[in-house]
């Protein structure tokens, strides 16, 4: 498990350098790969400012878990680690399909400590929003009453969240229906920042502050807080689905926590003309910044929303498409679309794409089997041997009769070809632009 020291995105042990910038990878976790003989360690999935994240496999019910290694001799107090402990206890008794469920607590030998929770397949939220244009309004108010479910029940249970924002909102699809989903992450850490006055101290002493812009203004200015400062948070999450923005930005942290605190928020419909006026007058109601004007709880939040939600059919966790266009021509039953594999060849430390052609045999919402095209003799055969050191990661482009689409991937798979020399690869879609996915999915209903 190595990171970029620059932009800390994380790899696997074999890879040896950073595909986005080119630097040297560091070790992530110096230390056991295996946490109180139970949870083996398989991958980092993420770094943030209070600790690492881990995918690991759970050897007693061999399920995967989320493990989250926060700094080592970050308790300064037996106090603020027994604080700490009861809100994970708190935690663990909370049952919601809107939460990912915290399971175990625990201390290494270097003394930092972990948090084992419920891995979450699917993206972030902040993922959803890099999508092209504005995402669809009924879209955007299921995900907040889903979130708002989630975070009553937590309220409920005495569990405030305290650091909402789009990064800590998972949306995913459900197994069998394939419907949209929500679960809101991150959840015990609100009692850690208390303790340490929301900030995170470096082993240089240096100090790292939140980025405020979901801050509500009493948690701001150090005021006593409630349910009400989540209802906020999710207020200024609503805010920014609906127009892309959050309401307040500044370079600066402190400026945008004085606006917060002082300044009203422009009206999201002179933003976006086509908010309907009810829901604008939701999200300002969220947005005040007396606790008193808010919605009173989370649950009253998700009642308003169901009102304000359309009779729909069911959402799906796939973005949603245009009004159908004329279905171009059948294609044949074996689809061989072409198409090319971009990765980043960083092993002649050069960091230089390397593209490679290909076809596509067989294709779904999800994901795609491809069989690569001829490999030169001499080069490295990068799907197998190459691209496996790098994440598996691909950039792909197929050539649709409608247009060429582009594609994030991962490779899942992979079988030899009969001619010993190319692959079969299975291939994870992981993120296509909004517009691609509609032309995408538009063909694979053409083809049955």
């Amino acid at each position: 498990m190595k990171i970029c020291p620059t932009c800390h995105t994380c790899y696997d042990d074999t890879a040896r350098f950073c595909t986005l910038d080119g630097n040297s990878l560091a070790e992530s976790l110096p230390g056991p790969r295996v946490l109180e003989a139970r949870y083996q360690l398989t991958k980092c999935i993420g770094q943030g400012r209070l600790g690492d994240v881990y995918q690991a496999t759970d050897l007693t019910t061999v399920q995967q878990v989320s493990v989250k290694v926060l700094p080592p001799n970050l308790f300064t107090t037996a106090a603020a680690e027994s604080s700490f402990r009861a809100e994970v206890e708190r935690l663990a008794k909370i049952s919601s399909p809107h939460i990912a469920a915290t399971l175990a607590f625990g201390l290494l030998p270097n003394a930092a400590t972990y948090l084992v929770s419920e891995f979450v397949e699917g993206r972030t939220l902040r993922e959803e929003l890099k999508q092209d244009g504005l995402m669809d309004l009924t879209r955007v108010l299921e995900i907040t009453r889903q979130a708002a479910l989630g975070l009553s029940v937590a309220h409920g249970a005495g569990v405030l969240h305290l650091d909402l924002k789009p990064e800590n909102v998972m949306v995913m699809a459900d197994a069998q229906t394939q419907e949209l989903r929500v679960k809101v992450v991150d959840f015990g850490l609100a009692r850690l920042k208390d303790a340490l006055g929301g900030a995170v101290a470096t082993d240089s002493g240096s100090v790292i502050i939140r980025m405020p812009h979901y801050t509500s203004p009493e948690e701001g200015t150090g005021m006593p807080v409630d349910g009400r400062s989540d209802v906020y948070s999710l207020g200024i999450i609503l805010y920014e689905m609906l127009t892309d923005h959050v309401p307040f930005r500044d370079k600066f942290p402190m400026k945008v926590l004085i606006m917060h605190a002082t300044k009203t928020p422009e009206p999201p419909r002179s933003l976006n003309p086509k908010i309907p006026a009810e829901i604008e007058a939701l999200v300002l109601k969220m947005l005040t910044k007396e606790p008193d004007g808010r919605p009173a709880t989370m649950q009253a939040v998700a009642d308003a929303l169901s009102k304000l939600i359309p009779a729909h059919n069911p959402i799906l966790f796939a973005a949603p498409v245009a009004p159908p266009v004329p279905a171009p021509a059948p294609a044949a039953p074996s689809l061989n679309l072409p198409l090319r594999l971009t990765i980043i060849d960083a092993d002649d430390e050069g960091n230089k794409s390397r593209t490679i052609p290909g076809t596509v045999q067989d294709a779904s919402p999800q994901g795609m089997r491809i069989q690569t095209g001829t490999v030169a003799t001499g080069q490295l055969n990068i799907i197998k041997d190459h691209t496996v050191a790098f994440k598996n990661r691909l950039d792909i482009a197929v050539d649709l009769p409608g247009g060429t689409v582009k594609m994030d991937a991962f490779a899942v798979r992979y079988n030899r070809a009969p001619d010993g020399m190319n692959w079969t690869v299975f291939i994870y879609i992981k993120d296509m632009a909004r517009a691609d996915r509609r032309l995408y999915e538009q063909y694979l209903k053409t083809v049955g």
